[in-house]
């Protein structure tokens, strides 16, 4: 019996139309594909099944690039771990250990704080667990006083309920910048998945960070630049491909930069896209 071949089409509507937006937020710019109309995508999202993909690091890069460092001074850079009386554990008892975590710092802060936290899974080097993938925490606490190391010792012990040695790590940043260097340097970084651990977990990772209370991160504004014509787009990715090599100069798709001049470049997008209207009027 022949077998019918699945094609896939993509839906074109009358209406749709195409053209290419520049965004751009701190240092973060992105070039995008824009459609006048979007389509569901529907279903669920499936479990996570790796430490951190690519596009998931993407988006905090982003994030990062978008966030206004300078607005505060103060930011606690703090590091839980577990100890092998206390693994393994289930992935949702392991959110319930962030979420119980981070109440226990506003309490001890006396105010609602925003925090970005990272679930590292790294291989460990020592114990009943050598060679296993374990995660540890990440977080980093904005605009909060300084916390000592043996209050959030002791909340971390209560939620594990554990009496016996425990690593944890607290730090004061000492700028802004210091803040924002430590999360793409540690935070952000990209791990490995092996087979081996893959299939000696056997279940899903969860959810790799996230930011609580997100309303109270500062972030640089917004800018938008819109229909920007072809011929701006060439010189675009040609002058990009100068500041990143992996942004091909003759590529079809969208890129993504990051570049502490990404303000002067959006600037100048709008300049170019001023001009290129002005010739076609």
């Amino acid at each position: 019996m022949r077998r019918r071949r699945k094609v896939r089409t993509r839906l074109h509507r009358p209406d749709q139309v195409h053209e290419w937006r520049w965004e751009s937020q701190g240092d973060c710019g992105q070039l995008r594909e824009h459609v006048s109309w979007h389509q569901s995508r529907g279903g669920t999202r499936g479990e996570i099944r790796e430490p951190m993909s690519r596009a998931s690091r993407l988006r905090l890069l982003r994030w990062i690039a978008a966030t206004d460092w300078d607005a505060t001074d103060k930011y606690l850079l703090c590091t839980f771990t577990y100890p092998d009386e206390c693994w393994p554990r289930e992935m949702t008892r392991c959110t319930q250990d962030r979420s119980q975590l981070m109440r226990s710092i506003e309490t001890r802060a006396g105010t609602q704080l925003a925090t970005l936290w990272r679930k590292e899974w790294a291989i460990r080097q020592s114990g009943r667990f050598k060679g296993d993938l374990v995660p540890h925490w990440h977080a980093i606490v904005f605009n909060c006083g300084w916390i000592g190391r043996g209050p959030l010792r002791d909340a971390w012990r209560t939620i594990l309920r554990h009496d016996g040695p425990l690593c944890t790590d607290v730090r004061r940043a000492k700028t802004g910048e210091h803040a924002a260097r430590y999360t793409a340097k540690y935070v952000a970084k990209y791990v490995h998945n092996t087979l081996d651990n893959g299939a000696y977990l056997n279940k899903a990772f969860g959810r790799p960070w996230g930011v609580t209370r997100p309303e109270l991160v500062p972030q640089h504004a917004k800018r938008y630049v819109n229909a920007i014509p072809d011929h701006v787009v060439q010189q675009l990715r040609e002058l990009v491909a100068d500041l990143n090599p992996e942004v091909k100069a003759h590529g079809r798709h969208g890129f993504t930069l990051f570049n502490a001049q990404t303000a002067e470049l959006t600037q100048l997008i709008a300049e170019l896209v001023l001009d290129a209207s002005g010739e076609n009027g």
